[in-house]
């Protein structure tokens, strides 16, 4: 008798305790990005400024080639005042890529990165492209001794992968003046 009291008194308590029913739903976890598949050569940019503004490692990284959609490699030309100070743009690459961006996003913290891309020339050629741009990119860090402006011309050559998605394939910066350029961001944060 005393073992069927026991069972009834835990079937009473494990009922109490709603072990089984089913919980409230969740609302998705809205991870807050503006990204989207690049079918054009204009979402490819916008989703290049809203990865900075948004600080999303891999959307910025989504940008560029994957060798697993393209046969291509990822070739980046450096302006050439900031390729004679920072002697570790000469050999850069997508895993360098990955490294100068996530410690710009540590550095800038709360702050917002903006990126301008003006005065657009382009040249199609079916699968691939050349585009061609002004750039002031805003960095704002606590950094008293890096700048926090940063401009240039841009030459991208870009290429549509078997995804259908168009991705960078080649960089080039070009300094402007005495301005810092993208280059020596690269170089400060690498």
């Amino acid at each position: 008798m005393k073992s069927k009291l026991i069972i009834v008194i835990i079937l009473i308590f494990i009922a109490g305790c709603e072990l089984f029913t089913a919980r409230e739903d969740e609302p998705p976890k809205n991870i807050g990005s503006n990204y989207v598949p690049p079918t054009t050569p204009d979402i490819l940019f916008n989703n290049l400024k809203n990865s900075l503004s948004e600080k999303v490692a891999e959307n910025y990284m989504a940008s560029f080639v994957d060798t697993a959609f393209l046969s291509a490699n990822f070739e980046y030309i450096a302006a050439s005042g900031a390729a004679s100070t920072f002697q570790t743009l000469s050999d850069w690459n997508l895993s360098d890529e990955r490294i100068y961006i996530n410690n710009v996003f540590s550095a800038v913290q709360d702050q917002r990165i903006t990126l301008s891309l003006t005065d657009e020339a382009s040249t199609p050629l079916g699968d691939s492209a050349y585009y061609f741009y002004n750039y002031t990119l805003a960095v704002p860090t606590d950094q008293e001794d890096t700048p926090s402006a940063y401009q240039g011309s841009v030459e991208f050559t870009i290429n549509l992968d078997e995804r259908n998605q168009w991705v960078i394939t080649r960089w080039r910066d070009i300094q402007l003046e005495n301005l810092p350029s993208w280059s020596e961001l690269r170089g400060r944060f690498y």
